[in-house]
């Protein structure tokens, strides 16, 4: 699960392994894709949705998503589904993290302008 307050920033690393466990670092034509949807429902629109190229992949496998206060200022509070997906070589794909839930929390303050 994962909970934000709406219009925070957000860093998740997620760990790559392959399927003996080893650490699983994405190669020149793999990409991973992080997506949020309102409900379980593949034709539905992302509400957001980042692509990870290799280059935003740590040696170990180690996977950046940041998430953007712009990401999350628009959404209504509440639950939706989120997961994380591995193309491996442009063909096989494989759900590295099964739907599971992301709260937008409500934020009370906002970012001051300097």
């Amino acid at each position: 699960m994962i909970k934000l307050p709406r219009g925070n920033t957000l860093y998740l690393e997620v760990t790559l392994t392959d399927a003996s466990g080893k650490p699983y670092r994405l190669g020149k034509k793999d990409y991973a894709v992080f997506t949020v949807k309102y409900r379980d429902n593949m034709r539905e629109n992302p509400i957001i949705q980042k692509i990870i190229m290799p280059d935003d992949c740590g040696e170990n496998g180690e996977l950046l998503i940041k998430l953007a206060p712009e990401d999350t200022v628009g959404i209504e509070t509440g639950t939706y589904l989120y997961d994380l997906a591995v193309c491996i070589g442009g063909k096989d794909f494989y759900t590295a993290v099964v739907a599971s839930t992301f709260q937008v929390l409500p934020a009370l303050g906002e970012m001051e302008v300097m």
